[in-house]
C-alpha cells in the first residue's frame, strides 16, 4: 500500500473525563460538523491514493451519530476514487458500548482505548469531572472491543508519579487482552532522577514481559520496544520515522480551522500553528509547509541513535522545550533507553533462535 496520508479529525471540544495531562486545551460544547468533515477527507481523497482518517477529541464518541454519518461518506468517496482508506477512533471508552463497538468492527473501524494500567496508576490523571474513578467503565470498554472482534490496543501515558507501576499495568493490559500497547510519555511533565530511575527499572520490566511473550508465540507489540527493534532490523539506511508536521498530515478543528498535528488543536484559540482552513465553499485552504525534521538540527544530527530516534515529533518538541525544533532531556533520555533495552531483548532472541522474533523480524527470510 502506498504511504498514507493521514487527516485527524476533532469532532468535539467536549470530553467525559477531566484529564489532567490532557494538551487539548479547555472542554467545551463545539462539534464538527459533516460539511467540515467532508471538505477534510475530499481534500486527503483526491490528493492521494492511501489515506488515514482518525477520529479524536475531547472525546468522540460524545458524537457518535456524527461519527458513523463521516464514515460513511468517507467510505462511499473513496469507493468511487478507487482510494485506500483506513479510520480509526481514539477514544477514553466512557461512551463506547458493545453495540457501538459491533457496529465500528463491522464498519472497519479501528478503536484505540487510552487506559492507564492498573487502577491507582490510572485513577491518579483520569478521573470524571467530579474526582470518580473512571477505571471500571474503561476496562468495561476494552471487553466491549474484544467481544465485538476486534483487536485491543491501548495507549498508555507514562506519568511520572505512576511509573513505579509501569511493569505492573503493562502485564494487567496484556491480561485483559491488549495485543498493541503504546507507551506515550508525558513530555510537559517534571521529570526528575528518581522517576528516571523508576522508569527505567519499569521498562526493563516490560522488555522481560515483551521477550517472555515471543518465547510463548503469542507475541505483544508494546511501542516503543517494536519501533526500535523494527528499525534495527531494516538497517541504518532506512529512517523507522519522520515527523511530517503537515507535510502528509493534517488535523481540523471543529470550527474548520486546519492544524500541522492534532496535539495543536488544543481548544483552536492559538493561532500560530494554523496552516489553513475550511473555506465557505466547503473546500479546504492549506498554506505551504516547509519540510520538517528536528533530527538535522543539533543535537540530533550527532546523535547514535538519530537513524532510529521515533520521538523526534515537533509537537513533543514543543512540549518539553518550548522550541519545534529542540528535544528535551526526558526525550533523548528515553530515546536512547528503550533503543538500549530493545536492543538487549533482540540479541537475546536471536541468540536463542526464537522462532517467533525471527519470524516477526525476518518474515520469509527466518530460518526454519
Amino acid at each position: 500500500m502506498p504511504r498514507p496520508f493521514h487527516v485527524a479529525l476533532v469532532l468535539t471540544h467536549d470530553c467525559t473525563l477531566a484529564c489532567d495531562y490532557c494538551y487539548m486545551g479547555a472542554k467545551s460544547k463545539r462539534s464538527m460538523s459533516v460539511e467540515i468533515a467532508r471538505a477534510a477527507i475530499e481534500h486527503a481523497l483526491v490528493r492521494h491514493e492511501a489515506v488515514d482518517v482518525g477520529f479524536c477529541g475531547g472525546e468522540p464518541l460524545l458524537e457518535y451519530e456524527r461519527l458513523i454519518e463521516i464514515v460513511h461518506l468517507a467510505q462511499r468517496r473513496a469507493q468511487n476514487l478507487d482510494r485506500c482508506l483506513r479510520l480509526q477512533v481514539t477514544t477514553n471508552g466512557t461512551r463506547l458500548t458493545e453495540a457501538r463497538a459491533r457496529k465500528l468492527q463491522s464498519l472497519g473501524v479501528k478503536m484505540v482505548l487510552s487506559l492507564d494500567g492498573v487502577r491507582w496508576a490510572h485513577d491518579l490523571h483520569r478521573r470524571y469531572p467530579g474526582g470518580a474513578s473512571s477505571h471500571e467503565a474503561v476496562v468495561t470498554a476494552a471487553q466491549c472491543i474484544l467481544r465485538a472482534g476486534s483487536a485491543l490496543e491501548v495507549v498508555m501515558v507514562l506519568a511520572p508519579d505512576a511509573v513505579r507501576a509501569l511493569a505492573e499495568s503493562v502485564a494487567f493490559l496484556v491480561d485483559l487482552g491488549a495485543r498493541r500497547i503504546v507507551l506515550n510519555p508525558w513530555h510537559e511533565a517534571d521529570w526528575r532522577g528518581e522517576h528516571l530511575s523508576e522508569l527505567e527499572l519499569g521498562l526493563s520490566q516490560v522488555a522481560d514481559i515483551y521477550a517472555a511473550r515471543l518465547r510463548a508465540g503469542t507475541p505483544v507489540a508494546i511501542s516503543p520496544l517494536d519501533d526500535k527493534l523494527y528499525a534495527a532490523v531494516r538497517g541504518r539506511g532506512i529512517r523507522s520515522a519522520a515527523c511530517s508536521f503537515g507535510q502528509r498530515n493534517f488535523a481540523v478543528a471543529p470550527s474548520g480551522a486546519v492544524y500541522a498535528c492534532e496535539r495543536l488543536v488544543a481548544d483552536d484559540t492559538d493561532d500560530r500553528f494554523r496552516i489553513g482552513r475550511v473555506r465557505t465553499d466547503a473546500t479546504l485552504e492549506l498554506a505551504p509547509r516547509a519540510p520538517f525534521d528536528a533530527t538535522e538540527s543539533e543535537p540530533c544530527a550527532s546523535c547514535a541513535e538519530a537513524w532510529r530516534c521515533n520521538r523526534y515529533c515537533a509537537c513533543a518538541n514543543l512540549a518539553a522545550t518550548g522550541d519545534l525544533t529542540r528535544p528535551g532531556g526526558f526525550q533523548c533520555w528515553l530515546e536512547r533507553t528503550t533503543a538500549r533495552l530493545a536492543d538487549q531483548v533482540g540479541h537475546a532472541l536471536i541468540r536463542e533462535r526464537c522462532p517467533s522474533f525471527l519470524t516477526w523480524a525476518y518474515g520469509e527470510l527466518a530460518p526454519e
